[in-house]
């Protein structure tokens, strides 16, 4: 269910209806993958709306398939869609899960078309959008230069919106950022004109900036070939991918919905930012280490958050980032300071027993029963 914004064709009543049947009937498990047309979609930023109580539709004109000058001539064929947010499909999954009396679990949720979305070309929705489908479409095209500066973003927010729109904004810095750094680095190795090579900042959120590295390595690499268009036919397709990449970054995370519901919590999006998850296969390496912890050190029961957090802010914790393992596949890294501000958020009771490396041979231990111990 994949496909043309499957999901979106139901009203929320049908999708639990759907999840709960598969889910009885899924005798040897059954994996569903499917998508929707989200709420906040800058494609139709006029449609915005924050009253999550009511379902909210949209009506879908195809336009998209005919060119600019002809589709004020044309009787545009239309859907009725549904617009669903991440709070309302959690909802259904949940209500699905309760029907059922099945164990569903979310693997991922993300956001896979940000500022690429069909209708961001036809501006039916929203006045301010650029035709960046079409420009990264380009990046494909074999044998064919795209113009860069074409893919610079400039979002224009819309008032009432703010979690919102300071989502947008960073990502319009982060996707920013990414395409003048190659512009820079392909000045650099401009053999006619040659500019200084350019650095890859530490204020740039790390996802960004190990894109950036990857990007650097592949301009490296190919510039001297001289086996056809190097730059349309290697470096621009490169530059297409790692745009997708910038979508995919918290969002994989599995425990990411504690985070980004408002049923659980939704943190800042520079606070998301800093969040990075660590590969499976790195959490394993990671997770053999703490079987030497030295136990028995300072204890706190977490039982009152404002005075747990003034505990956590007197460890003598020297480094600026640490690193939180729930399980032999489940790490995150993360800045000592955002941990301290929202520990709460991080370490679940009941449910978790979590290990953080602290850097300098210390840890801190959080136990299900609702208990810190720091061993160092």
């Amino acid at each position: 269910m994949a496909s043309y914004g499957t999901v979106s064709h139901n009203g929320h009543e049908q999708n639990v209806q759907l999840l709960t049947n598969l889910a009885r009937y899924g005798h040897n498990g059954t994996l569903i993958i499917a998508d929707w047309l989200g709420r906040y979609s800058y494609e139709w930023q006029t449609l915005w709306s924050n009253d999550l109580t009511r379902e909210q539709w949209m009506d879908y004109v195809i336009s998209y398939i005919y060119p600019e000058e002809e589709r004020k001539h044309r009787e545009l064929s239309s859907l009725n869609l549904a617009l669903l947010s991440r709070q309302e499909v959690l909802a259904i999954i949940e209500r699905a899960r309760r029907q059922s009396g099945v164990k569903i679990r979310l693997r991922q949720l993300f956001d896979r078309s940000v500022l690429v979305g069909r209708h961001i070309d036809t501006r039916d929705y929203n006045p301010h959008a650029q035709p960046l489908r079409q420009r990264v479409n380009s990046l494909f095209e074999p044998n064919m230069r795209t113009d860069l500066e074409s893919l610079l973003v400039d979002y224009v927010p819309r008032e009432g919106f703010a979690t919102v729109n300071e989502f947008y904004t960073l990502f319009q810095e982060s996707w920013n950022t990414l395409v003048g750094y190659v512009i820079a680095l392909l000045s650099h190795y401009d053999a006619a004109k040659p500019a200084s090579r350019p650095k890859v900042e530490r204020h740039h959120p790390r996802a960004l900036r190990m894109i950036m590295a990857d990007m650097q390595r592949l301009i490296t690499a190919t510039h001297r070939s001289k086996i056809g268009d190097v730059r349309a036919n290697i470096v621009e397709p490169g530059l297409g991918y790692a745009i997708r990449a910038l979508e995919m970054s918290i969002e994989e995370f599995p425990l990411a919905w504690r985070w980004t519901s408002e049923a659980h919590a939704v943190l800042p999006p520079k606070v998301l930012q800093r969040l990075i998850p660590i590969k499976p296969n790195m959490v394993k390496l990671i997770d053999e280490m703490p079987n030497g912890i030295e136990r028995g050190g300072l204890t706190r029961k977490a039982q009152d958050e404002a005075k747990t957090k003034d505990w956590l802010s007197g460890l003598p914790v020297t480094a600026d980032e640490v690193t939180l393992i729930w399980n032999n596949e489940t790490g995150l890294k993360m800045p000592w300071a955002t941990l301290v501000s929202w520990w709460s958020d991080f370490c679940y009771p009941s449910s978790d027993d979590v290990t953080i490396i602290l850097g300098d041979g210390k840890y801190l231990l959080w136990h299900h029963e609702e208990v810190f111990e720091f061993c160092g």
